[in-house]
Order: structure tokens, then C-alpha cells, then sequence
């Protein structure tokens, strides 16, 4: 086992990092292998320096690379040679004085009130009567209709519960307790968090659990949503059928932003940062305090639409 996938090892054993952050790790890496192969011939990932290093970030640069995935190769460059030095498998880290780039964080994109319920409401409307006409038997009847009450069940839950996409894939039934109203989610790095459930989302799950059975689960299949072969969903899967559902209201609507949207309703309803720290399973509250950012601006955007001051620094501009 080459050094890079020592380290995919480590930190899928010991890090607890999802399969797709791994991925990144890896093909983030193996770029950086492949190019030290070509520019710096000789080089290897255990004797590149500090030069070698640079070089590689500024081929990336003049590639026209954004900061963002510039900042996220950095990262992974500069965790890759802290466990290759702390496993002494090089004597000096070349990343050590090495700064990663700072980037302009994004406002996340969420849903207004209104329009996260019309897009609810569609949902409720094609779960209560599914159009069933193109299908031909009743097995592909009762198949089409569970999977109308999944969907509603997957949205109800993703904005009723503040979930990311892998995590509501890889919800177990033993992990939901409806009578207790609350989920048992299982987050990033494995950590583990209790997750409300409202009676809106309780309602959609339950009438998707009773019906769960019209889908044919495989033999011991422990995964609360499945596919239409019976099969657990894959997080992709969640954004396929998030994006089907929300494309005639918003095409770039993600699970994400049902979380984002989530986070930013509770709190302009007044909920604590901590508390939703807590709800969304982030380890550190600095995460969870964009939402702070989003709300100010909403908030100003209120403030500069409606106050007679902001209205008469309008019209003194304009005139």
C-alpha cells in the first residue's frame, strides 16, 4: 500500500471521514503525485520540499483554479505530510510554513417560508394522489405510490430535521423513534446527535414506514429509505430526487439548502446558535455562525425597504 492510501486508511479508520471526503482526499493527492512524476522528475511524495510544494500550488493557480478547491488542495497536501511526519515517514514536513488560502465564504442559499411551502405543499398533493394511470398492475401501482410518500417523507425530513443528504440516506430504522419524537442521526467523524422530529415530519415518515414494505426491502435491509429496487438510497440518490422535486420551483435546490434553510428559520425564530449547533451536528459553533450573517442581511435588507430614513437616503441619492 503506496503512502497516499496508507493515509486514505488512516483517516477513514481513524478520522471517521465520510467516502466522499476521502475521495477528494485522494484524487487531491494523487494530482500532486502525478505531478511531482512529470515536473519535478526524481521527486516523490517523501522527498518533495517546500519548493516542490509551491510549485505545485501555483501550477494549479495558473490553471485558473478557483480559491476554493485551491484552499481544499492545500488542506489535504498539508494534512497528508503532518501524518507522514508524525508516522516518520519523512523527517521534516515541506508544508510546514506553508499558509492556506483564504477564500470569501458564500452566504448559504436557503428557502423563504413561502416558498419552502409551496414546494411542501407539491409534494403533499403528488403523495396524497399519486398519478398512477401509466401504470399497468397493481404491484407497480402500490410501488409508485410508496415511493410519492418517500419523497414527501425525504423533504418533510431534510426541513424538519436540519439532515444532510448522506446522513438521511444512511438513517436506520432502529435509529428512528417516532413515539419519542426524535431521530438518532449518526453525523460527520461518526458523532452522533438526537435530532427533533416535528409532527409535520413525523406524519410524512410514518406514512412512508407504513408503506415502506410496497417497495420490497432486501433480506435484512436496515435503511429507512430506499430505492425502487428495494435498496438503500445513496446520498446522490437524495440529490437526484431533491432536485426532481424542487425543478419546477428551483433547479438549484439541493438537500443542503433544505439544512441551510432549516438552520436559517430556526433561528429568525429565535432559537440559540448553540442550539442549533447542537441540531445540525457541527462540532464547532464558528460554522454555525454564517447564519447569524444571513439573517443581518435579511434583516438590513428589511430595514432598507421599509424605515423612512433608509427611504429618504434613496431619494436624496437618486435626486
Amino acid at each position: 500500500m503506496g503512502e497516499i492510501e496508507q493515509f486514505i486508511d488512516y483517516l477513514l479508520r481513524n478520522r471517521g471521514l465520510s467516502a466522499n471526503t476521502a475521495a477528494a482526499y485522494r484524487t487531491d493527492l494523487t494530482q500532486f503525485a502525478s505531478f511531482l512524476e512529470e515536473y519535478a522528475p526524481g521527486a516523490t511524495v517523501l522527498t518533495a520540499d517546500y519548493l516542490a510544494v509551491r510549485h505545485f500550488l501555483g501550477y494549479l493557480t495558473e490553471r485558473g483554479i478557483s480559491r476554493r478547491s485551491l484552499a481544499r488542495k492545500t488542506s489535504a497536501v498539508k494534512q497528508f505530510y503532518k501524518y507522514l511526519a508524525a508516522e516518520g515517514l519523512v523527517s521534516d514536513d515541506p508544508t510546514a510554513a506553508l499558509a492556506t488560502p483564504r477564500f470569501e465564504k458564500k452566504l448559504p442559499r436557503f428557502l423563504t417560508e413561502d416558498e419552502a411551502g409551496e414546494i411542501l405543499k407539491e409534494a403533499v398533493s403528488r403523495a396524497s394522489n399519486p398519478d398512477l394511470s401509466r401504470y399497468k398492475n397493481e404491484r407497480a401501482r402500490e410501488r409508485a405510490a410508496a415511493l410519492a410518500l418517500r419523497d414527501l417523507a425525504i423533504l418533510e425530513v431534510l426541513y424538519g430535521c436540519g439532515l444532510r443528504a448522506a446522513e438521511l440516506a444512511g438513517l436506520e430504522s432502529g435509529r428512528v423513534h417516532l413515539k419519542r419524537g426524535f431521530l438518532d442521526v449518526v453525523g460527520k467523524g461518526g458523532r452522533e446527535r438526537l435530532a427533533p422530529v416535528g409532527e409535520t415530519a413525523t406524519a410524512a415518515l410514518s406514512a412512508y414506514l407504513a408503506a415502506r414494505e410496497k417497495l420490497r426491502p432486501k433480506a435484512g435491509e436496515r435503511r429507512v429509505f430506499l430505492n425502487h429496487r428495494g435498496g438503500p438510497l445513496t446520498a446522490r440518490s437524495v440529490q437526484r430526487i431533491v432536485a426532481k422535486l424542487c425543478g419546477g420551483a428551483a433547479p438549484d435546490i439541493t438537500p443542503h439548502v433544505w439544512r441551510h434553510t432549516y438552520a436559517t428559520h430556526m433561528l429568525e425564530g429565535g432559537a440559540d446558535i448553540r442550539a442549533i449547533q447542537e441540531l445540525l451536528g457541527h462540532a464547532n459553533v464558528s460554522t454555525t455562525a454564517i447564519y447569524t450573517h444571513v439573517t443581518a442581511k435579511r434583516l438590513r435588507d428589511v430595514y432598507d425597504k421599509y424605515h423612512p430614513h433608509a427611504q429618504d437616503e434613496k431619494k436624496r441619492k437618486a435626486g
